[in-house]
């Protein structure tokens, strides 16, 4: 159990980062906006460990976990030269170079529609990470409720954290 809970809090680190970025540049996610994000990561995480243990019966376990790592290890090389890249592209280019880009009505809040494009940004890693854990444990649904749990947890206590932080700043000016 100790080793599961120390996989999903490395694959949510990512939210723990984003709501940092967010918090310092003053934009702030709410529990609603985090809760979306969250069960979106949840959703992606048991949906690949459903498939991860599905093809654990059609190949070798040791093919299938080179797979997943080789699919994880390009995809998070990927995804970080496209979206924390000086030259990201798209809605979520640049996302923790310019967190407020994704604040579309730039109220210095995530809005519902805004959590769900971070939802999917911040979920596409659980791809990989799902597939070679669906092939170790059963209950894929199990796993993906406490990365939920992780994911909001990290997302919403850095969000709330930086954010204080940038405004008791700037009250002591």
């Amino acid at each position: 159990m100790l080793e599961l809970c120390l996989f999903l809090l490395l694959l949510n680190f990512d939210a723990f980062l984003t709501g940092l970025a967010f918090g310092f540049a003053g934009v702030r996610i709410t529990n609603a906006a985090c809760l979306l994000v969250s069960g979106l990561g949840a959703l992606f995480l048991g949906l690949a460990m459903s498939a991860g243990g599905w093809l654990c019966g059609w190949l070798q376990t040791e093919l299938l976990s080179r797979l997943a790592l080789g699919f994880l290890l390009l995809f998070t090389l990927y995804l970080i030269a496209k979206y924390c890249g000086k030259e990201g592209r798209g809605r979520l280019g640049g996302l923790w170079r310019r967190p407020a880009r994704l604040d579309n009505n730039a109220d210095k809040q995530i809005s519902f529609g805004e959590a769900a494009w971070l939802g999917v940004a911040l979920a596409v890693d659980s791809l990989g990470g799902g597939l070679a854990l669906g092939m170790l444990l059963p209950g894929p649904w199990v796993s993906a409720a406490l990365s939920a749990v992780f994911c909001f947890c990290l997302l919403a206590g850095a969000n709330r954290l930086a954010y204080y932080i940038v405004i008791s700043c700037s009250i002591d000016k």
